[in-house]
């Protein structure tokens, strides 16, 4: 008896097992309310200034293969993308003083320039002949000893790359300590990181008057406090 009614419940119980499963899809695909977003605003550029989309490429430093190179370019290229953002190490560049290897910097550059991108190159790294700490294991993180040897670079680099590039970014999110470190022990890069842009804008005019330098972009990421006082801009 017990068997006929199990058989007699068995198709009512498929039914609303199908219904709970049906409103069940429906509720979970329903489209939230939501409350009408307050104080948008609508940002327009201001005559003159190009807006183009520009792609940040982290691994474009010498080294990579120059088919990938191309590859990125060219998929960069292709939605559109107007600028593109690499690295310049100066360690790599200038490895003794005075004595320059744009060899492969020249590479990429010219291979984004022939795809008519436009190329922000982010000069970072010092080399371990002008660190301020030449015998730490990062001496590249450390500002230059002497500033004037960030600047006589930047001369050297608007002079080389004058009709190719237009503007320069000096280093790397400076208010990490994985990036820039803290010289003079005062808790802060800010006062390092001024005085190295001030000798980088100073190297980048006396090579091309016309190309700009601007400061580095700062995450301020709540893991690793920003340093204090720096500021983010151009020139």
């Amino acid at each position: 008896m017990a068997v006929n009614v199990l058989r007699r419940l068995l198709p009512l119980t498929a039914f609303f097992i199908v219904l709970l499963v049906i409103f069940g899809l429906l509720f979970v695909n329903q489209t939230p309310t939501l409350p009408p977003c307050e104080g948008n605003v609508t940002y327009t550029l201001t005559p003159g200034v190009n807006g183009s989309l520009g792609v940040l490429i982290v691994y474009m430093d010498p080294g990579i293969s120059h088919e990938r190179a191309e590859a990125v370019f060219d998929a960069a290229n292709k939605v559109g993308t107007k600028w593109v953002r690499i690295g310049f190490i100066w360690a790599l560049a200038e490895p003794s003083p005075g004595e320059y290897n744009f060899t492969e910097f020249d590479w990429i550059i010219n291979a984004a320039l022939e795809r008519n991108l436009s190329v922000l190159p982010v000069v970072m790294f010092t080399p371990k002949w002008a660190s301020g700490k030449p015998d730490a294991e990062d001496y590249y993180l450390y500002p230059p000893a002497k500033g004037e040897y960030l600047r006589d670079f930047a001369k050297a680099l608007a002079i080389h790359y004058r009709g190719k590039i237009t503007h320069w970014e000096l280093w790397n999110e400076p208010d990490m300590r994985g990036f820039l470190k803290d010289l003079d022990g005062d808790g802060s890069t800010a006062d390092e990181y001024a005085e190295m842009l001030a000798y980088f804008y100073g190297g980048i005019k006396a090579g091309d008057r016309m190309q700009r330098s601007s400061s580095a972009g700062l995450p301020i990421r709540r893991s690793s406090p920003p340093a204090r006082g720096t500021t983010s801009g151009s020139s």
